[in-house]
């Protein structure tokens, strides 16, 4: 079962959703002290994330006096009881929702997770943290620059993650996981012309189109760099 509470912060329930942060943080025996903290959202799932029915992942957001900020956990089940594999905890904007994603992004056949961390450039690009399930160590593994890549989505065809980064015009990359990142192989950038570049293991660019006339738009995202084909 997936679970989503959200907890709003209107003067009727600042009190209440006090008490209910504190009942989820005191399970830790962690907490801040602060007059100012509300639990926002929260976020459970325990029937899809990594390894089916043995892994749960949580995350919560909570508001402070100056800032928000997420703490996420991750689980495994042994001997009838969870137990903590990851902790993380980052800073978060104030102005959108976590809408947490569960999805495989390796094709591993194990679900992955994201987040959105921040929206910029009038809600155009979708900035998510990424964290890939890793079964060898049943943990998850954060992917470190992932905040770089807007829009992303695992490419089937490629067998691969691309991210689309508007800005004005727009370009798209395509990338593969390496470790805790995501390293970039090819390039399409767009204005009123296209460009195409592939990146090689020495990080050398090398064009593959130059400056054809553009006949799909400024924004256009490519499930394919050579040949150009559109989602």
């Amino acid at each position: 079962m997936i679970l989503i509470v959200v907890v709003s912060c209107n003067s009727n329930q600042i009190g209440e959703s006090k008490k209910l942060l504190k009942a989820e943080l005191n399970k830790d025996q962690e907490y801040d002290n602060s007059d100012y903290l509300i639990l926002k959202e929260f976020f459970v799932d325990s029937t899809t994330i990594g390894n089916k029915r043995k892994n749960k992942i949580e995350i919560k957001l909570y508001e402070t006096k100056d800032s928000n900020f997420i703490r996420l956990n991750f689980y495994t089940l042994k001997w009838g009881k969870w137990f903590k594999k990851n902790k993380f905890e980052f800073e978060k904007d104030r102005y959108s929702r976590i809408d947490p994603k569960i999805s495989d992004f390796n094709n591993d056949s194990f679900l992955d997770f994201n987040y959105k961390a921040t929206i910029v450039n009038g809600q155009r690009n979708d900035v998510r943290r990424l964290f890939i399930y890793d079964r060898l160590r049943d943990s998850l593994i954060l992917i470190k620059n992932s905040l770089k890549y807007p829009n992303i989505l695992y490419n089937k065809k490629l067998n691969c993650i691309d991210a689309l980064l508007i800005h004005g015009t727009s370009s798209q990359a395509f990338l593969k996981i390496k470790r805790d990142s995501l390293i970039d192989f090819a390039w399409i950038h767009i204005d009123n012309r296209i460009k195409v570049y592939e990146v090689n293991k020495n990080r050398k660019e090398r064009k593959i189109l130059k400056n054809i006339g553009n006949k799909y738009g400024i924004v256009t995202r490519f499930i394919s760099y050579n040949p150009l084909i559109e989602y």
